[in-house]
């Protein structure tokens, strides 16, 4: 400080801004037995069971406790294999009942209950010729029960069927079509509060309907004895497609697009088409350089989604490019990875564009 109290610039006083952070205890129970049976129709029986309470606290200072988040739940499988005409699968059963509960000034959702109860069977068979088949069927019922604004049920459906062939000559080639059904989660039903993990006020819509999608993929591949390649496509489209977007919501009896020095962002539905595919390649090389053995492997992944409204469905990965090599002598390995991901141009609405890396 200068003479008389005055200084070289204007002063300053920096509040040196507190980091949030969390406090989380989680405990699991499970447990996971079987038994092999293999009598005319049974080949094993196996079953799992697992329990879990969660809790985290979100403190945004030392001593200053912010939202309170608690998910106590249990799950339960069994599945039993078999053989019956040639054929080999399974079928089963599984249950999900699980309770999620946010407390606090800043939590975005209610006390929510979920149960479902699904059952399922799968079925594949396999010729000496090559030629290969299989399918699955899965129902679900789904009952959603929040403390505020009642319950919604939910009765879902997805079945699949694939056939492919292996050659002789190391190709393989396969195509599968898949109907799925999805219930939405609490979340997208009964959200209505700052959601701070994604900087976003989020407004859920109780009416929403269920999620369907058709599926046809395709895939060929070859490999040798010193490496491989393959390409997978497909396409997908859906019905009632549920996303997140920006608008409008209710605060102090007036219409908003931010509250709680937040975004407001809603939960709503539309029909969208999905394409994409993935491009891949391994290499193997014994005794190469260094005296060592290598293997080398890369891969291209690519999405492109649009809804039917116009505009890019959120929160799709960039063009992405993955690679790596490793060498081994023996008992010793060593090996490296890169990845690089393309620029994001194609965001959806209210959200950024976003930078290669």
């Amino acid at each position: 400080e200068e003479e008389g109290g005055e200084t070289d610039g204007e002063a300053v006083e920096e509040e040196e801004e507190e980091t949030p952070f969390i406090d989380l205890e989680q405990t699991r129970i499970d447990v996971r037995g079987g038994v092999t049976v293999n009598n005319s129709f049974l080949s094993d029986i196996t079953g799992s069971l697992a329990f879990v309470d969660y809790e985290h606290t979100e403190f945004e200072a030392p001593g200053e406790a912010g939202t309170i988040y608690d998910v106590e739940g249990s799950e339960g499988r069994v599945e039993f294999g078999h053989t019956i005409g040639g054929f080999e699968g399974a079928f089963g059963a599984q249950f999900i009942d699980k309770t999620l509960d946010a407390a606090g000034e800043e939590a975005f959702i209610s006390e929510t209950e979920t149960r479902t109860f699904g059952a399922f069977i799968y079925e594949t068979k396999e010729w000496d010729s090559g030629v290969g088949i299989e399918g699955g069927l899965r129902f679900d019922s789904v009952e959603l029960d929040n403390v505020l604004q009642g319950s919604r049920d939910f009765d879902t459906f997805s079945g699949s069927f694939g056939a492919h062939r292996h050659f002789e000559s190391g190709w393989f080639i396969g195509a599968q079509f898949a109907y799925t059904e999805r219930a939405p989660n609490e979340s997208e039903l009964f959200a209505d509060g700052p959601h701070l993990a994604t900087e976003q006020f989020e407004v859920g819509d109780a009416s929403l309907s269920k999620e369907s999608g058709i599926n046809l993929e395709g895939t060929a591949r070859w490999r040798g004895e010193h490496g491989g390649f393959g390409i997978n496509l497909f396409t997908t489209q859906f019905s009632d497609f549920i996303f997140l977007t920006p608008g409008q919501t209710l605060e102090g009896g007036a219409l908003v697009d931010e509250a709680d020095g937040l975004p407001v962002f809603l939960f709503e539905q539309d029909d969208a088409d999905f394409i994409g595919g993935e491009i891949y390649g391994e290499l193997f090389v014994d005794g190469g350089p260094l005296g060592a053995d290598w293997e080398f492997s890369s891969s291209l992944d690519f999405v492109q989604a649009e809804l039917d409204v116009g505009g890019n469905v959120p929160f799709i990965p960039p063009v992405t490019l993955n690679g790596d090599a490793s060498a081994a002598w023996g008992a010793w390995e060593i090996g490296a990875a890169v990845t690089i991901a393309g620029d994001q141009d194609d965001p959806g609405t209210g959200q950024l564009p976003t930078d290669g890396y």
